[in-house]
């Protein structure tokens, strides 16, 4: 049954006045759960049973804990401890705090419902009435990655723990005793690891080979059954991905790839997660969050796989905006959002750049710096196929140096957008452009603001609940900015 807030205030909360100051995050959080009313969530619980703790105050606690990066146990002892954590929640000093089960299920009700996100709407729109958000205001967008809470795993615990989780549904539904008879290995059923000497090539080739045997007559028989419960169709599904992403047998015999496959599977534990990088340099494993802002507000949050393109979910960023009340006149965003299915280096080693040469699209002809000229096929602009063109009188050029180590000569990618690439490649080295592209500053100044607070590192399993965590750490954001800009206008 829904709990509801309790008002009344003791003599000993008067001081509080003294203690806690009007613009920090503890007032701006009472102010905000303050306009909530407890029926908002009151399709989410029964009319009977003993009252439990007002959502009010567990929507809250869920902020607070992206703000200060506590646990569900921290936040109870916190909850019941610390007055900031009282006086933020809008409770009486003598509260007893918020208990962790408590929390967890208030959680999983939220976000199986929606009003994560439909909070997250209503603040907005408060922020557009008072003026706070202008259509005519440049909207960025950008991205960060987001470290995964599942396990990260190899292929022999990949095909293990696959096995293991299958049977487990299976078991759920009481047919674990159908699909057993299949396996050969007897420790598959287990969760410890096979006790080989991993530093045999043999034994390991196999180890995986049993895997693969079993995990494939297991996905068989599960095929067999009928009806086939979902849950038991989806991990056979995720059974028979993991088998064959790293496996080889093309001639028969069983091994690893080479290589890493496409939108590999990396981890049982959590199959959303997937390897990213956001630089050469910095890979992570999980997930990728896209934000709309205009630098006070976060009015969309898009989360995908980490390995997803930028570009991808830009539609649904946009159209995320639209729904929350703001339809962008201006998006600016770096290169890897443009929507162009190729993208050109516009420069090399510190070699010359692609924008040196004079590209002809109409009459086929590429010119380098040095005057020499290269043809191309004029129709595969219009045929948007996109042609490598290739310099072969640079053996004897001087500047051959300074512009290719290729021993055939300079090549030049013709690109199937490349008029529309040289507009803009000309447009950016204006003045104007330049002073509109540093805007785009904002929207690093806000990631920062949110990893900081709870964005850069997923509490949850499963892209869902994770994206639902992205939308409360840009609630939180948005409701400090609303405080300090209300505080602005009014002052």
């Amino acid at each position: 049954m829904q709990g509801r807030r309790d008002d009344q205030a003791t003599f000993s909360d008067a001081v509080w006045v003294n203690t806690i100051l009007e613009n920090s995050y503890w007032s701006r959080m009472q102010r905000y759960l303050g306009q909530i009313d407890d029926s908002v969530f009151s399709p989410l619980f029964s009319r009977v049973g003993r009252p439990s703790v007002s959502p009010v105050l567990t929507f809250g606690a869920l902020l607070i804990q992206l703000e200060k990066g506590c646990s569900d146990r921290e936040f109870e002892e916190e909850s019941r401890f610390d007055e900031r954590y009282k006086y933020a929640l809008g409770v009486s000093r003598d509260f007893l705090g918020i208990d962790a089960v408590t929390l967890c299920d208030h959680r999983t009700r939220f976000m199986h419902s929606g009003i994560i996100f439909a909070l997250f709407a209503d603040l907005l729109a408060q922020a557009k009435e008072k003026g706070l958000i202008s259509e005519d205001k440049l909207q960025i967008v950008d991205s960060f990655m987001v470290g995964g809470a599942g396990a990260v795993q190899d292929t022999y615990t990949l095909l293990r723990k696959g096995i293991v989780r299958l049977l487990r549904v299976a078991e759920f539904h009481e047919l674990r005793s159908e699909l057993e008879p299949v396996l050969a290995r007897q420790d598959c059923a287990t969760d410890s690891k096979p006790k080989i000497n991993w530093d045999d090539p043999e034994e390991k080739r196999g180890l995986l080979e049993s895997y693969m045997i079993d995990a494939r007559n297991l996905v068989a028989a599960v095929r067999t059954l009928r009806p086939l419960p979902k849950d038991l169709s989806d991990a056979s599904d995720l059974l028979e991905r993991i088998a064959g992403q790293d496996i080889d047998n093309g001639d028969g015999q069983i091994k690893m790839k080479k290589g890493v496959a496409k939108d590999r599977v990396i981890s049982v534990t959590d199959p959303d997660m997937r390897h990213g990088r956001k630089t050469p340099s910095a890979k992570v494993d999980g997930f990728k969050t896209h934000i709309s802002t205009d630098g006070s507000f976060v009015v969309s949050v898009v989360t995908t796989a980490a390995n997803k393109p930028d570009a991808k979910p830009l539609p649904e960023v946009l159209e995320q905006c639209e729904a929350n009340g703001v339809k962008p006149k201006e998006v600016v965003g770096d290169s890897a959002y443009c929507n162009w299915p190729i993208k050109v280096s516009l420069a090399l080693d510190g070699r010359y750049p692609k924008s040196m040469f004079d590209i002809d699209t109409v009459a086929g002809v590429v010119r380098c710096p040095e005057g020499s000229q290269a043809q191309f096929n004029p129709s595969v602009i219009k045929s948007r196929t996109g042609a490598v063109v290739c310099f072969s009188d640079c053996a004897a050029c001087p500047s051959r140096t300074e512009c290719t180590r290729a021993k055939v000569g300079r090549t030049i990618s013709v690109h199937p957008y490349e008029p529309e690439m040289a507009a803009e490649r000309k447009k950016q080295d204006t003045a104007e452009f330049k002073e509109f592209y540093a805007q785009r500053s904002d929207g690093e100044m806000v990631i920062s603001h949110l990893t900081r607070h709870g964005a850069r590192n997923a509490r949850h399993i499963g892209i869902f609940k994770v994206w639902c965590q992205e939308i409360l750490a840009a609630l939180n954001f948005n409701i400090k900015a609303f405080a300090r800009l209300s505080a602005a206008t009014t002052g």
